[in-house]
Order: structure tokens, then C-alpha cells, then sequence
């Protein structure tokens, strides 16, 4: 895996490798885009790869369907709670070969035989392998992401989901059978994986002091919540609303699911670019607002129009959720930027969390307990766009209002800053209580002058990561939450 870019290498280098897609960025894309494939192939992938044959009932596949998402929470878990070194052993070329081949066999024990003619140890065994294969992916991936930088790794995010939707929407009008399509998948998952594990540098590239955490983490939540929701209730609306299990997603759903799902992010692409490396932190938050705008859109048509075209209307709001999906990673990759432990546990948990859990809920334990005879033949359509419209418009609207009063904030706190200046003697006076470091003390007297991280960074020659790892052990020290508090105590005092 490509390591850190350090503050030592050349500004040409960071130039070039901002300006050109090498090598390294088109293997990451390729394989993220295989990824996403897998991932979003259909609510109860492994066993869509299965030929249907009718006779098995919904509860038994939902038996061994439980089987992968248990041991996906399982596997996770260890990796989210495990050494960084574990995933640096796995990543070996080697045994990251013998992971994609087993669960390469699995794909074809599933694609070549139906579900009714499988023997059933062999079935949770392909379930186990191929859950074992999903974690070490999301994980490896997600060291891979953290080692890059941000704008580069939000970049490669997006291009590879609209890539996998490309391939999804040509299979699709090709007729090519979706279990083909996964095979192909995983083995080129594998390929891309083992190329760049080679690259995988210690553990010590991932650590660095100047890798600073997310700088705003209560927006973070903001937006992650509101997000997280809207995915538990596509997966488990959409379900209430089908009966029994039929078998894989018919190919007509597949190309209209990607071609709503690339329409849709296509608009995430055009913000990034737009916004370039000026504004990491305002492309997301765009990227939230169009997105949730979308959502509440879709919600709006299915309101209006969903008596009459409901399979049009239920791949809207799977388009919605699946752009939902990717974007929880872009949101979680300015908080692990060059931490690839916390990469490793942040990704680990999504994974429980946004793939495993809501899929275990609303497939395996919808047919398990029986749901499916429940809510046969009721329409619960009112209540449920109704909550879901309201959660997300108020989501939305708190979050922006919220981002707003933030923005008005540091306005006011630049504000004051110029209009009161201050000698650098009486800066580092009012400081001394609280034993900042020689470094901190000259963060903090740029600080208080208004200081933007950005601008600091250019003063001080670091980068605003670095500035913002500073910035936020003052806050620590003085026990503030904010560039205002700041400057007002320095005033006060």
C-alpha cells in the first residue's frame, strides 16, 4: 500500500500525484469498484449468486443467509479490536492470495449449483469464507484510503462507485448473469488488493503526530446519524414491502438501480472537482446536503407516485440508500487520515454497523420470525415515508442551520481578533498556565491574532493537519471547544 506523503517530499510530487491518476490511484479504483459490486450486489449477496430454484422456503435461506452476517459482525469485530500488525499479516501478497482463493472457491460452490441441491456444511462454509474475504476487503481498503490524501482518497471513492455502476448497468443491458459478474469481482478485488498490499509500509507511517483526527468531529456526528437512519430504513421499508424470497435482481432493477445511483453521485463528482483542495471539509458537507436532498426527493415521488409505479419508486429510494453507503465512507476518511489502527476500527465497525446489521434485520430476521406473513398484503407505505421525510428534512435543516451559526462564529471570532490586536509578550503571558509546548505556544499566538489553519500552516511552513493536531491540544490544555472561546479568554485576560 502506498505510504503516507511525508512533509519532506517536493511540492512537484504532491503536484504531479494530484494532477495525473497513476498507477497506484487505478488499481485502488478498480478494486474499490469491485468492492462496492459485491457489497451492493443485492440485500442477500452471497446467496444471490445462487441459481433459485423455488422449492427451498424463505426461512432456510435466511438461516444460512444469518450464517454470513454473523460471522461478517464476528470477523470485523476481531479485525476493529486486533493489532495493526494483524492486518499487516494479512496483507501479505500470500495469504491475502489464499483468502481470495477461498472465497473465489465459494463463489463458485454458490454460482454452480442451486440452493436447493446444496448440502448444507458446504453452504455455511462458502458463507464463512466469503464473510471473511468481505471484512479483510473493508479493511485493508480502509488502510489504504488512510494512507492517502484526503482529497485524493474522497476522488477515488467516488469515481469507483460511479465505475461500479457503470459495469452494473452494462452487464445489466448485456444479459451477463449476476453471478458471473461477482466472480469476476472477487478475483479482481484479490489482484488489486495484493498489488497494493505490497506497498504497505510500517506502522509508524500511520501514526505520526502530524496526521491530525478529524477537525470537526461534532459535525461528523451531524451528519452520520441522519445518514445511518436513512440506510436502516431503506433496507428494512423496502423489505416490508416484498413478499416471499425470489431469487436474484432481475436485470431490468440492476440497470435502473445503477443508472439513478450514477446520476445521483455524478453530482458528488462534479462538487469535489469544483471545490478542488480548497475546501475538503465544505465538499462534504455539500455532499451531505445534495444527498440528503436527494433522499427527501425520492421519499417525495414515492409519496406521489408510488400506488402506480412502485418497482420504479423502490429503486429510487435503493439508488438513494446505496449513495448513502458510499458516502458514510467519505465522511469517515478525514477522521483516519494517516491513522490506519483507527482506519482499521472505524471501517471494521462500519461495516457491522451500515452492511451486516441492517441486512440481518430486515432479510434474515424478517423471515425467520415470520414478518413476511405479518405484513403480507399491508401497506405501510403512509407511515413510513412520513417518518422517514421527517427525520430527514429535520436532519438536514439542523445540520445546515448548525454549520451556518459555525461559519457566523469563526466570522465573528476573525472579527474581533483584528479589531483588538495583541504583543506577542502578553499572548505568551496569559498562556503560561497552561504548559504548552514551544510549538503549541506558537500555534496559540497565531491563534489568537485570527489566524486561519491554513494560513498558520504557510506561516509556520507545517501542514494543516499538523496545525490542527495543535490546535486541538490547546483546546485540551485550556479545556475550550473552539477557536472563539479561544480568542475571548485571551481578550478577557
Amino acid at each position: 500500500m502506498p505510504q503516507v506523503i511525508r512533509e519532506s517530499d517536493s511540492t512537484a510530487t504532491r503536484k504531479g500525484l494530484a494532477r495525473h491518476f497513476g498507477r497506484d490511484e487505478i488499481v485502488g479504483c478498480l478494486g474499490l469498484a469491485a468492492m462496492w459490486l459485491c457489497l451492493q450486489a443485492s440485500g442477500y449477496y452471497p446467496l444471490s449468486l445462487a441459481d433459485y430454484a423455488g422449492e427451498t422456503s424463505s426461512q432456510t435461506i435466511a438461516f444460512y443467509h444469518l450464517i454470513y452476517n454473523l460471522a461478517l459482525i464476528a470477523v470485523s469485530g476481531a479485525f476493529g479490536l486486533s493489532p495493526l500488525r494483524t492486518l499487516q499479516l494479512m496483507a501479505r501478497p500470500w495469504l491475502m492470495g489464499a483468502v481470495g482463493g477461498a472465497a473465489l472457491l465459494a463463489h463458485f460452490h454458490l454460482a454452480l449449483y442451486p440452493i436447493d441441491a446444496q448440502e448444507g456444511g458446504l453452504l455455511a462454509a462458502s458463507m464463512l469464507a466469503i464473510a471473511l474475504f468481505a471484512a479483510t476487503m473493508v479493511a485493508l481498503w480502509a488502510i489504504w484510503l488512510s494512507s492517502r490524501a484526503v482529497n485524493s482518497a474522497l476522488t477515488l471513492i467516488s469515481l469507483s462507485f460511479l465505475a461500479a455502476q457503470v459495469v452494473t448497468m452494462v452487464s445489466s443491458l448485456a444479459e451477463v448473469p449476476q453471478n458471473t459478474v461477482l466472480l469476476g469481482c472477487v478475483l479482481l478485488e484479490t489482484l488489486c488488493i495484493a498489488f497494493a498490499a505490497r506497498q504497505l509500509g510500517p506502522h509508524d507511517s500511520y501514526s505520526s503526530q502530524n496526521e491530525a483526527s478529524l477537525s470537526f468531529d461534532k459535525q461528523l456526528w451531524g451528519m452520520l446519524i441522519p445518514t445511518l437512519f436513512l440506510i436502516y430504513f431503506c433496507d428494512i421499508f423496502i423489505r416490508l414491502r416484498i413478499g416471499a424470497y425470489s431469487g436474484s435482481v432481475e436485470p431490468l432493477r440492476q440497470f435502473l438501480t445503477a443508472a439513478i445511483s450514477f446520476s445521483t453521485f455524478a453530482i458528488v463528482v462534479f462538487v469535489q472537482k469544483r471545490l478542488g483542495k480548497k475546501d475538503s471539509e465544505g465538499g462534504l458537507i455539500m455532499t451531505f446536503a445534495w444527498l440528503m436532498l436527494a433522499y427527501l426527493g425520492a421519499l417525495i415521488v414515492m409519496l406521489l407516485f408510488d400506488a402506480e409505479n412502485r418497482f420504479i419508486t423502490n429503486r429510487i429510494l435503493v439508488s438513494c440508500s446505496h449513495c448513502n453507503e458510499v458516502f458514510l465512507w467519505m465522511m469517515l476518511i478525514p477522521a483516519v487520515r494517516g491513522k490506519g489502527q483507527r482506519a482499521v476500527r472505524c471501517f471494521s465497525l462500519l461495516a457491522i454497523v451500515a452492511i451486516a446489521i441492517p441486512w440481518a434485520l430486515s432479510f434474515d430476521a424478517y423471515y425467520l420470525l415470520g414478518f413476511d406473513q405479518i405484513f403480507s398484503g399491508k401497506d405501510i407505505l403512509v407511515y413510513g415515508i412520513a417518518l422517514a421525510v421527517a427525520v430527514a428534512a429535520t436532519g438536514t435543516i439542523g445540520f445546515l442551520l448548525m454549520y451556518a451559526l459555525r461559519s457566523n462564529n469563526q466570522k465573528v471570532a476573525d472579527s474581533s481578533a483584528s479589531a483588538h490586536p495583541l504583543s506577542e509578550e502578553s499572548i505568551v503571558r496569559m498562556l503560561e498556565p497552561f504548559s504548552l509546548t514551544p510549538r503549541e505556544r506558537e500555534v496559540a499566538q497565531y491563534l489568537a491574532r485570527g489566524y486561519s489553519a491554513k494560513k498558520i500552516a504557510e506561516e509556520l511552513y507545517l501542514s494543516e493537519a499538523s496545525i490542527r493536531a495543535h490546535t486541538m491540544h490547546i483546546y485540551r490544555k485550556m479545556d475550550i471547544h473552539s477557536k472563539q472561546e479561544f480568542i475571548s479568554y485571551i481578550h478577557e485576560h
